[in-house]
C-alpha cells in the first residue's frame, strides 16, 4: 500500500478518482445510439440479438418466479421449500431481520401531501403520487445482490409503487447463475411482491425498459447501479424516462487521527476490499506514527492471503496512506474527492460532522463497521460515489414519488391579487393573462 504525502502530490486524480460515464458517452455516442435505435426499430428481434451475445436466447428473457403448477395470485404465506439446503433457517431469519430493519429505516422518510388555506379561503399545496412502474437494474457482478435487492425494492414499496420489475443480467464472470444466490433472489422477489425478473444485458435492459417492446414493458423510471456504460446509456434516455442509476464502484476513505485503533481501521479496510468493484481505498492521517502502525497491520493481514488473492491485488495497487499536515487539509481532500464510504476513526467524530458535506455514507467512531450499514443500519447500499456525492443522495423513498402542485383560488382572492397580477402581465407583455383575470371580475 503506497505511503505518500499530500503536499507532494501534484495531482490526486489518479490516486483517488476514476473514469467518467459522461466521457464514455461522448466518446462512444454512435455505438450507444445504434444500440438504442436497433431496439426501438426491431423490438424483440434486437433484444434476441443482444442476448445471443451472452449465450442466451429470447426464451431466456425472464426467470420463472412461480412454478407452472403454482397459483400466480399473491399470498401472505411464503413457501420456503424452494430454497436450497445451504440456506438454513438461521440465515433466513437474519434475512427477515434485515428486511425489518430496512423497512423501519425507510418509514421515517414517509411524507404526506400538504395543503395550506389563505385569508380568502384559497387553497394551495402539493399532492404526492407514487411512480407507477419502476425497473430495478442490478449490476452484472451481483455478489451483493440479495441485500442490494432489498434496499432497492423496499423504499419503492413504502412509496406505493404499483409495479416493480427486476433485471438480473448475466454474470460478467460466468455463463451460469450461482444456484444458491439465484434461489435466494427468487425467494426475496416473491417475499417482496415482485412478479417479473428479466435477465437482459445491462445496456440492453436500459434501452428496452425505456422504449418498451412486445415482451419488455416500458417503465416510468429506472433505478439501480451499473458500470460506466450502463450510466452512459441511462443518461442517453434520461430526458424521456426517470433515472436514478448510480455507479457500481466503491471509493472508500478512512480519516484517522493519532487515537485511531489500527486494528479496527485495517479490518474495515480489508472488508472494503471484498467488494470487487473497489476503485480506491485511502487512509488520510496527520500522524506519521499512526501511518506506520496501520501500514504494519496491513502487512500482517497480507501475509495471511494467497499471492493470487484479488483482495491482495486491490490493497497493493489501489490503496494509499496519505499523510496530511493538518486535519483541515485532510477534510479538504475529502470534499474535493468525495467517497462512497467515509469512516471517521478520530477521538471526537461528532466535531467533524458539520465540516463534511459530500460523502455517500459516513461511519462515525470505532463501533460503526461497514457491515452494519450494508445490512442493517443505513438507507441503502445504492449510494453515489466520487463527484456524484456533490449532487446526489442514496436511493430512498423520495426517488419513487412525484409531486403535483395544487391551486384552488376563490373569487375573493382573485379580486385581492388581480391588480398585482395585471401589473406583472403588462410588464411581461402577456395580455391574455390579464384577460383571464378580467373576465372573472366582470
Amino acid at each position: 500500500m503506497k505511503l505518500v504525502e499530500a503536499r507532494r502530490l501534484e495531482n490526486l486524480n489518479g490516486l483517488i478518482t476514476s473514469t467518467s460515464p459522461t466521457d464514455l458517452l461522448v466518446k462512444d455516442f454512435n455505438r450507444f445510439s445504434a444500440h438504442y435505435t436497433n431496439i426501438k426499430e426491431n423490438q424483440d428481434e434486437a433484444i434476441a440479438q443482444y442476448m445471443a451475445e451472452v449465450n442466451l436466447t429470447i426464451e431466456d428473457l425472464t426467470f420463472p418466479i412461480y412454478s407452472a403448477d403454482e397459483n400466480s395470485e399473491e399470498t401472505d404465506e411464503m413457501d420456503n421449500g424452494d430454497l436450497p439446503e445451504e440456506i438454513d433457517e438461521d440465515y433466513l431469519m437474519a434475512t427477515e431481520q434485515a428486511i425489518t430493519r430496512i423497512i423501519n429505516f425507510y418509514q421515517h422518510e414517509r411524507i404526506q401531501s400538504w395543503f395550506v388555506t389563505g385569508h380568502h379561503d384559497e387553497l394551495t399545496g402539493q399532492k404526492l403520487n407514487s411512480i407507477e412502474r419502476v425497473a430495478v437494474l442490478m449490476p452484472s457482478n451481483w455478489q451483493f445482490a440479495p441485500i442490494t435487492l432489498m434496499m432497492s425494492i423496499i423504499p419503492a414499496i413504502i412509496a406505493g409503487v404499483d409495479e416493480l420489475i427486476v433485471n438480473l443480467p448475466p454474470l460478467s464472470n460466468s455463463e451460469s447463475y450461482d444456484q444458491k444466490t439465484y434461489a435466494l433472489i427468487i425467494w426475496l422477489c416473491r417475499r417482496l411482491g415482485i412478479t417479473q425478473i428479466f435477465r437482459m444485458p445491462e445496456i440492453t435492459a436500459v434501452f428496452a425498459f425505456a422504449i418498451g417492446t412486445e415482451s419488455v414493458p416500458k417503465v416510468d423510471k429506472l433505478v439501480g447501479s451499473g458500470s460506466d456504460a450502463t450510466l452512459a446509456a441511462a443518461a442517453l434516455i434520461s430526458s424521456s424516462t426517470g433515472v436514478k442509476v448510480l455507479p457500481d464502484k466503491n471509493d472508500t476513505i478512512f480519516l484517522c487521527d493519532e487515537s485511531a485503533n489500527e486494528e479496527f481501521v485495517v479490518a474495515d479496510l480489508f472488508a472494503a476490499a471484498e467488494d470487487p468493484k473497489l476503485q480506491n481505498v485511502t487512509v488520510l492521517t496527520t500522524s506519521t506514527v499512526k501511518a506506520t502502525e496501520i501500514s504494519a497491520e496491513i502487512e500482517n493481514y497480507l501475509k495471511k492471503l494467497d499471492d493470487a488473492s484479488p483482495i491482495k491485488e486491490l490493497i497493493e495497487n489501489r490503496g494509499a496512506i496519505v499523510l496530511t499536515s493538518t486535519m483541515e487539509e485532510a477534510i479538504d481532500i475529502i470534499e474535493d474527492y468525495p467517497p462512497k464510504y467515509l469512516s471517521l476513526f478520530v477521538k471526537h467524530p461528532m466535531e467533524y460532522l458539520a465540516q463534511i458535506h459530500h460523502a455517500g455514507v459516513l461511519y462515525m467512531g470505532d463501533y460503526s463497521p461497514a457491515g452494519m450499514e450494508n445490512y442493517f443500519a443505513s438507507s441503502s447500499n445504492l449510494i453515489p460515489t466520487g463527484k456524484c456525492c456533490r449532487y446526489s443522495s442514496p436511493l430512498d423513498v423520495y426517488d419513487f414519488l412525484k409531486k403535483t402542485s395544487i391551486v384552488y383560488y376563490t373569487k375573493r382572492q382573485v379580486e385581492h391579487v388581480s391588480n398585482m397580477i395585471n401589473m406583472l402581465a403588462d410588464k411581461d407583455n402577456l395580455p391574455f393573462h390579464r384577460e383571464s383575470f378580467k373576465v372573472r371580475l366582470k
